[in-house]
């Protein structure tokens, strides 16, 4: 039987536009669907992606059809006909969280099933690899063949995400923040992979300066902060922000957008920050600099933990707004010639190609 060409996309987050991870499933279903694709979805109302990945793994495989498959966990699908996307490299995140050490709450069965999963379908899969900082990862750590693993980046939806001034005025004003001041945005969870320890560092840093504000936006609320980050809701000239507004809204209320990330294979926060055309400060760990061209759209730190270095490029940018409106310019520049949905949709069918054996 002739095998049918099919991407399938999970997850427990149904898909949808406006931002992070169901903004790129919706776009990356409906764009492969104007080209001419099968696309499967399936996305059960559970609470848990790692569940969710875990069922669809376990039932849905079909010998027939040819898979790329695109989860957001990785504890799914060794079906040998499947093309697996993977969006990080858990041996690698979790040698990173063991040197973090307190800043982690230990996942010890979570990361345990995740690397034999990962192991497997590196072991029978063709695999995608969201930035080549994954994919270095899984040849690493899993010893895959380089010749079985391709890079797709992220897209981003630039004309969802772009630049607005009247945008910056309202959120400001809406806010309650001085409209010359020089605001920093950050966003995320609490884990260690996002670094908010490191963030609070930065900001520390940053106190002598009364015109810089900071602006943290998660779906995190207020009850639900653990106890080392209660900092956020207490600190003079930061707001913290877990309420409506869309994100388009948050990054051009910003100047630029501080990734303290420890552990971020392909931040859809600075595709979009930068896409606002917001220049990015951000260390060189996961896939940062394959976005960030230091100097140019922004600035790459040594290490997550030279949070000095992250304050002074703050402090540099602050003073300096040919340079800041320069670096905003050539982010949005940068998004546009790689990163954006068409080039990921561009992606997924290029591998396709590539690794299906199947004449598309």
């Amino acid at each position: 039987m002739e095998k049918i060409p099919t991407i399938l996309v999970t997850s427990s987050i149904a898909p949808k536009p406006g931002g992070g991870v169901p903004n790129v499933e919706y776009y990356l279903i409906e764009g492969l669907k104007k080209r001419g694709y099968k696309v499967d979805e399936f996305f059960p109302k559970l609470p848990s992606m790692f569940l969710t990945d875990f069922l669809f793994g376990v039932f849905l495989q079909d010998p027939y059809r040819n898979y790329i498959v695109n989860s957001h966990t990785n504890i799914t699908w060794c079906d040998k006909n499947a093309i697996k996307m993977f969006h990080g490299c858990t041996a690698l995140g979790e040698e990173i969280a063991n040197k973090e050490g307190d800043n982690v709450q230990k996942k010890g069965l979570y990361f345990t099933i995740n690397k034999i999963m990962e192991q497997s379908c590196v072991n029978w899969n063709y695999s995608l690899a969201v930035s080549q900082y994954v994919a270095d990862a899984l040849i690493k750590y899993y010893h895959a063949d380089p010749n079985k693993v391709m890079v797709v980046h992220n897209g981003v939806d630039t004309d969802k995400f772009y630049p607005c001034k009247t945008c910056q005025w309202e959120g400001r004003e809406e806010l309650g923040i001085p409209k010359e001041a020089f605001v920093i945005g950050s966003c995320g969870t609490f884990e260690f992979n996002k670094g908010f320890h490191y963030l609070k560092e930065v900001i520390d840093y940053c106190k002598d300066n009364e015109n810089i504000y900071f602006l943290i936006k998660s779906s995190i609320k207020d009850a639900e902060i653990p106890e080392q980050y209660q900092w956020v809701l207490n600190t003079p000239r930061v707001q913290f922000l877990n309420h409506g507004g869309e994100m388009n809204e948050f990054y051009n209320t910003c100047d630029i957008f501080l990734s303290n990330a420890t552990y971020e294979p392909m931040s859809l926060a600075i595709l979009e920050a930068m896409s606002c055309q917001k220049p990015v400060i951000a260390p060189n760990s996961g896939g940062h600099n394959e976005v960030v061209e230091d100097g140019v759209s922004g600035f790459i730190a040594q290490d997550y933990h030279n949070t000095l270095e992250m304050a002074g490029y703050i402090k540099l940018l602050e003073g300096n707004k040919k340079m800041l409106e320069y670096m905003g310019i050539e982010a949005r520049k940068r998004i546009l010639s790689k990163f954006t949905i068409a080039h990921m949709i561009d992606g997924y069918i290029e591998a396709y190609k590539k690794f299906g054996d199947i004449n598309v």
